[in-house]
């Protein structure tokens, strides 16, 4: 019988050179898993802004609280770029996407080149108005 880790420690948090990755491998989003994945992020980032990427691969599902602490959480987050393999992830990535802080430029892919290609090469937009979010699909 194989054991499975607990749904928060299926998802990883690197600082990869100047971004901030997040490789979400839990089938759920719940609240306790985005909390688990914004205090890594958190205390990677020590305080400052960072690009994020956020890697979807199989969420199956997204339950309300999830929502609630997204959009109660205080991520510095520069810019965002979401990858999103399948329509459920797609259907997540809109998730994170509509909870996300204003200013923060947002743009989904669904290619992992394409999204650090883009994070690696975009520049914040000035001030506090809240961009329109970008997608991509190739």
């Amino acid at each position: 019988m194989t054991v499975q880790p607990p749904e928060e420690h299926q998802n990883r948090v690197m600082l990869s050179g100047d971004v901030i990755h997040l490789q979400w491998r839990a089938p759920m989003v719940t609240e306790q898993n985005v909390m688990a994945a914004m205090a890594r992020v958190s205390r990677i980032s020590a305080g400052a802004a960072y690009p994020l990427l956020i890697e979807l691969r199989g969420v199956r599902t997204v339950n309300n609280r999830a929502h609630q602490a997204v959009a109660a959480g205080r991520l510095r987050v520069t810019q965002l770029a979401i990858v999103a393999g399948s329509p459920v992830d797609w259907a997540t990535a809109h998730f994170y996407l509509s909870k996300m802080p204003p200013g923060c430029t947002m743009k989904l892919f669904t290619s992992i080149t394409e999204a650090l290609s883009w994070v690696g090469t975009h520049i914040a937009p000035p001030g506090g108005s809240r961009p329109k979010a970008s997608f991509d699909s190739d």
